[in-house]
């Protein structure tokens, strides 16, 4: 599958089957695919698409092109899974995720397989058929946390409904050795093609994780300037094809919450900031990585999509300092694990869009120029504190915040060697690089 791939992505296959071959006119056929890595204690595939527009299907049209990783309406004729809920067919996915040897959930089978049974050779009046499917790629986030078993059926066919193991998730996996092979009766194996689209990927920021921090007093009213009275990390990772962004995943968690006000966190998507509309999917997850709730939507890129990300701040991040408007603020406290939200949009029409062009030289202190709008609104006071807001800051890197009351000038103090750092006042003064001074001791400590 290759390093273009993320972690809980869906990668899609296609398999040309032609009437010159051996296993034309088959009444079954097997597709068995690597399932687990012992070196790395990681599991790759943990599940397929069985779903009506986009699961198991087969055609009698070209192959899908290079650049479209989903069929059409219409393409094929989709294949049921009755292990995965659906009511069976004449053609139907059986042995749905069987492991081809015995296994253990400390010592997993090393393959998986399904069988393709049924498939109507004799209606066929051209000179071939395809085969499609998307594979899952294991999440990490699910299988180290013991939670294999509260993957959905439509999605495993509850192949690991009593499963408490921990291993590791795809991205773990060493090598290049994730296949498809076709067992051909009385043939042997065939590869399986690998996947249809080629994929690069491009992360938001470079560093691969960002920070938003804020105040929430209203200005002029004692802003202490710790800017830990909610701090967000944040994580983008755009997909692409050749012909431009096709996925934009982004990944938020709670990290710290000095504040005795409670907030909405939200995020808002400009109209026209994406160059085609789609759908999008949020998936919010509790403090221990099980899912809490997930919802879908289509949406028009050409109006403000605005979205929830931490629908209670408080909620978010559980208190650990022995007052319960603090997680992650006071020294010695220990760390607090919060929640995360992930939202993935998928663009209906790729186009070019660069994530570079977000880089800090180009994106203000306090959000200017970012595409997205990541804001605070305060139950306490009704206000709504935007990108551009001075008791808002954008931290492209995993940031160390200040303790609780110490300003970020104390932290950050202006360094007139570099000419980076933060200088005192109401609102302070940052440069454009002021984290990247090495923080004093009066940064949070666990």
């Amino acid at each position: 599958m290759g390093k273009e791939y993320a972690e809980g992505e869906w990668v899609s296959y296609q398999l040309k089957i032609t009437r010159s071959s051996k296993l034309w006119g088959q009444p079954y056929f097997d597709i068995k695919y690597n399932f687990y890595q012992p070196s790395s204690d990681a599991i790759y595939v943990d599940g397929f698409d069985t779903s009506l527009a986009y699961g198991f299907q087969w055609s009698t049209e070209d192959l899908l092109p290079n650049g479209q990783d989903r069929p059409d309406t219409l393409w094929g004729t989709h294949i049921p899974t009755p292990e995965a809920g659906e009511t069976a067919g004449a053609t139907n996915i059986i042995n749905f995720m069987d492991p081809l040897d015995p296994e253990t959930q400390a010592s997993p089978s090393k393959y998986r397989y399904f069988t393709v049974e049924g498939i109507p050779w004799h209606t066929v009046t051209g000179d071939h058929i395809v085969l499609f499917f998307r594979a899952h790629l294991a999440l990490d986030a699910i299988w180290s946390a013991r939670l294999e078993a509260t993957l959905p059926r439509e999605l495993d066919g509850n192949e690991f409904e009593t499963w408490t193991a921990p291993h590791h998730g795809s991205s773990f996996a060493t090598g290049s050795s994730r296949h498809f092979l076709l067992e051909i009766p009385g043939v042997g194996e065939k590869a399986v093609p690998i996947p249809i689209i080629y994929y690069s990927s491009e992360p938001w920021p470079e560093e691969g994780r960002a920070t938003v921090a804020f105040e929430d007093l209203p200005m002029g009213a004692g802003n202490d300037y710790d800017y830990n009275d909610f701090v967000p990390g944040v994580s983008i990772l755009g997909i692409y094809s050749d012909e431009g962004l096709v996925r934009l995943t982004f990944t938020f968690d709670a990290e710290a919450r000095g504040a005795s006000f409670h907030h909405d966190f939200n995020m808002l998507i400009p109209a026209d900031t994406f160059g085609s509309g789609g759908a999008y999917l949020i998936e919010y997850f509790e403090t221990d990585g099980s899912l809490i709730s997930s919802t879908s939507s289509s949406f028009d890129n050409t109006a403000d999509l605005d979205l929830v990300i931490f629908a209670n701040t408080w909620e978010a991040l559980p208190p650990n300092s022995g007052q319960p408007w603090s997680g992650n603020t006071y020294d010695g406290s220990g760390l607090q694990l919060g929640r995360r939200t992930i939202v993935t949009f998928e663009f209906t029409t790729p186009f070019a869009f660069d994530l570079t062009a977000y880089s800090p030289e180009y994106v203000g202190v306090h959000g200017d120029n970012l595409f997205f709008d990541p804001h605070l609104y305060v139950w306490d006071t009704g206000q709504v504190i935007h990108i551009t807001d001075s008791r808002l800051i954008v931290v492209q890197t995993d940031w160390e915040w200040p303790e609780e009351e110490v300003g970020v000038w104390n932290v950050y103090p202006y360094n007139p060697a570099t000419g980076e750092g933060v200088t005192a006042g109401d609102p302070p003064t940052f440069t454009t690089y002021w984290y990247t001074e090495t923080p004093t001791d009066e940064k949070w400590t666990p």
